[in-house]
């Protein structure tokens, strides 16, 4: 279920049906960072900012690491005009993994 939200979220395509498909993943293992990660980029895409703030502030409370989540955060926090924030989250990702814009570039996603 999850491939299948990955899939369409990346290529902008049906979004409503993404999040279906990635709530029905996240039944099954709520805890699963690739789920929350999936989850929180549908939420982006769906222009849904804060909610897709909550999902990135409980993954990255399970794994700080992940510079993709928190890059998508950083968009997050910045298209709700949490300009600072937005900015800390997104030079933290790029300082972990350099090519990070060039990544979400290919999906269409820009800060």
């Amino acid at each position: 279920m999850n491939s299948v939200a990955w899939i369409l979220v990346i290529r902008d395509a049906a979004l409503p049906a993404a999040l279906g498909f990635v709530r029905s993943a996240l039944d099954k293992e709520p805890r699963a960072v690739a789920f929350l990660d999936t989850y929180g980029l549908v939420l982006l895409r769906l222009g849904r900012h804060a909610e897709a703030v909550q999902q990135y502030d409980a993954l990255l409370a399970m794994q700080p690491g992940m510079a993709d989540s928190r890059f998508a955060r950083g968009i997050a926090k910045r298209r709700q005009g949490q300009t600072a924030a937005g900015d800390a989250d997104l030079a933290a990702a790029r300082a972990v993994n350099p090519t990070v814009d060039a990544l979400y570039a290919t999906y269409g996603i820009t800060p």
